[in-house]
């Protein structure tokens, strides 16, 4: 092997070895966030398993479930968030046009501006400008359904096929914080009259928070991948 060759497959090591060295860092923060989160929804129902034999079945006790199960919806919706984020990092210039350039006015939809509007971000380098607008078009984004994880893991790169039974869960699961949300888990009967709050069970709960982890899971491993390897990875083939 002449001195050339020896070269390439130096620098190709390298290279490598900082990818997943990259790569290894991204992933552990966003779980540690992510973990961090969760285990304040695992709280609660760690704290309604210890009051249950006292005050079991009541809506004061199973209210503990109900937080349990906002905060694993706002757990996941910022973990989305921050990863979508990541992801615009490396997005071609066709994904940052569909983001509006951050301003005052809070534009949902990206349009033209004129060159004055970027006197705002003097001693901004323009990589800066981008992620400044991708991150206040986005920590205004909800993901409320399957069709928003759907779209959210499109935009980070996270194969469906994968997540297909976790999305049925995470469906059930985001229709019940929706109705704990807007209307205090109390839904109305057919003849339009408001009903007692429906019963709760922590098996349930307990089974959404695996899904919501898991699925997080895999989103982080998704997006680190597509950040940090994914080129490394196509040059190699």
């Amino acid at each position: 092997m002449n001195s050339e060759n020896r070269a390439v497959m130096t620098d190709s090591a390298s290279e490598i070895d900082t990818a997943t060295s990259e790569y290894a860092i991204f992933t552990v923060g966003q779980i540690e966030v992510f973990k961090k989160n969760m285990e304040r929804a695992d709280r609660l129902i760690l704290i309604y398993e210890a009051i249950k034999s006292v005050d079991r079945g009541s809506i004061g006790a199973t209210d503990i479930l109900r937080g349990a199960v906002v905060f694993m919806h706002a757990s996941l919706e910022e973990l989305i968030r921050s990863l979508i984020i990541a992801a615009h990092a490396n997005a071609p210039s066709a994904e940052i046009d569909k983001v509006p350039l951050a301003s005052p006015k809070r534009a949902r939809q990206a349009e033209k501006f004129l060159l004055g509007s970027l006197v705002q971000y003097r001693g901004l380098t323009v990589d800066e400008v981008i992620r400044k607008s991708v991150e206040a078009h986005f920590q205004s984004q909800t993901f409320n359904n399957r069709s928003d994880l759907i779209r959210a893991m499109d935009i980070i790169g996270a194969e469906k096929k994968l997540a297909r039974k976790l999305l049925t869960t995470l469906d059930a699961m985001l229709d019940r914080r929706h109705q704990i949300v807007h209307r205090v888990d109390r839904p109305k009967s057919k003849d339009d009259q408001w009903i007692r709050a429906t019963s709760l069970s922590p098996r349930h709960v307990s089974k959404w928070s695996k899904t919501v982890k898991e699925f997080g899971a895999l989103l982080i491993a998704s997006a680190g991948f597509n950040k940090h390897l994914a080129h490394v990875a196509r040059r190699k083939r």
